[in-house]
């Protein structure tokens, strides 16, 4: 009877430990339940709950049209030779046209590396100014995109991803790059979309990745009626885009260029890794640090657009895609080279965010691709350095697209 007793009482026991451990469990779920919604809520709060509502936006210079994850603000400026006229001064205006006349210092050839099978031009000349001041002291009214209709495109198209926190108005403001007065003036139609969650685009509540970009590139196409191929230019993370879109919809590309582009992968550096695996704090320290970086000051939705692409090369291992979906760059990159794809590289060899040490690497990868350095030019001098690096790179642009 005592062992019966003792047994009952050992059931009992044994019961009481059970239902503890189960309460225990339930009020650990139900905690992470309440810490994974306090999470949220205090990146919303943060952030913003998606795209422009609230924000102190300047006047769009493009237009809107409507894909199935939001608003995407584009920027069309169709050719015409009076596009450079129209943004810029006689002198300046004149020396374009040395410039396009070959009157101007072209790039010279530097030959083959001893160590590279691929070429590189470089340029160490120092031409004066241009003085690309506007008329009568003022400054000139940004010149604003024209509306897009499905199937209206008939000429060379040049279409421009730009990069990480960033947006079309570096190459699209006739007082940064010059890029799209450039090349209208030169025959090609030029869109610049803004990606999602910068610019004036929508900014949806989702995962942010180059395969989010690409397919933003695949529906603008759709929607407008793009079907001949164009030439593509993708700058900085926007080269990471450029070069998957390739991949994917190689039909749809005719010359594919890529400035200081983000293809070959380097992780985020430890501090920073370890700063983006802290819930809450890294929310906090990304709301204080990213409007301050390239064009998200009064944008909450590129804000956490830069915060979430972070997160992602933090899990794909220094690459802007996820792992496993589409491959990584650089296998993307040595794909398109043994299919016979010349890849036309553009950087500066002073870049302080995509190092031109990169550049070797990626013609370590793609053996067949072109190269074009600028001696002393840094990442963004393209559109904010002077102007004799503006000239540089619009020229070099334009000799890799240009037809025979």
């Amino acid at each position: 009877r005592n062992l019966q007793q003792g047994g009952q009482a050992s059931d009992r026991a044994s019961a009481m430990v059970s239902s503890d451990e189960a309460a225990a469990f339930a009020v650990g779920v139900a905690c992470c339940l309440v810490l994974v919604w306090l999470h949220r809520r205090f990146e919303d709060w943060l952030f913003g709950t998606g795209v422009l509502g609230g924000q102190s936006r300047a006047e769009p210079p493009g237009h809107f049209v409507n894909i199935s994850r939001g608003r995407v603000h584009y920027q069309f400026h169709a050719r015409t030779p009076d596009a450079w006229d129209a943004a810029h001064d006689m002198p300046a205006r004149a020396a374009m046209t040395q410039e396009a006349s070959g009157a101007a210092p072209a790039p010279r050839m530097a030959g083959a590396l001893a160590d590279l099978e691929a070429h590189f031009l470089q340029v160490d000349a120092n031409p004066p100014e241009m003085g690309d001041q506007p008329r009568d002291g003022g400054v000139p009214p940004q010149r604003k995109g024209t509306a897009l209709e499905y199937g209206s495109i008939d000429g060379p198209l040049v279409v421009i991803v730009h990069g990480f926190a960033g947006s079309s108005d570096a190459f699209c403001n006739d007082l940064r790059s010059g890029y799209v007065a450039w090349l209208n003036f030169h025959g090609f139609h030029v869109l610049v979309p803004d990606l999602h969650g910068a610019g004036h685009s929508d900014g949806p509540d989702t995962e942010y990745s180059s395969e989010l970009f690409v397919e933003q590139l695949a529906e603008l196409c759709l929607v407008f009626g793009i079907s001949e191929p164009f030439h593509l230019l993708g700058f900085s993370m926007g080269g990471s885009v450029a070069l998957q879109f390739a991949h994917r919809f190689p039909h749809l590309v005719k010359t594919l260029v890529l400035q200081a582009p983000h293809i070959v992968e380097a992780r985020l550096r430890l501090s920073l890794q370890v700063a983006l695996r802290i819930p809450f704090f890294r929310e906090a320290l990304s709301a204080s640090i990213i409007p301050f970086i390239g064009e998200c000051r009064q944008n909450r939705a590129a804000v956490r657009a830069c915060f979430r692409l972070l997160l992602m090369r933090l899990r794909g291992g220094g690459r802007w895609s996820s792992r496993g979906e589409g491959g990584s760059t650089k296998s993307v990159l040595r794909h398109l080279s043994r299919d016979g794809r010349t890849v036309n590289f553009l950087w500066g060899e002073a870049d302080s965010v995509v190092e031109w040490s990169q550049a070797k690497k990626a013609a370590k990868l793609a053996p067949s691709s072109k190269f074009t350095s600028c001696k002393g030019a840094d990442h963004m001098d393209f559109a904010d350095g002077p102007e004799h690096m503006k000239r540089f790179f619009r020229s070099a642009l334009l000799e890799y697209i240009k037809e025979p």
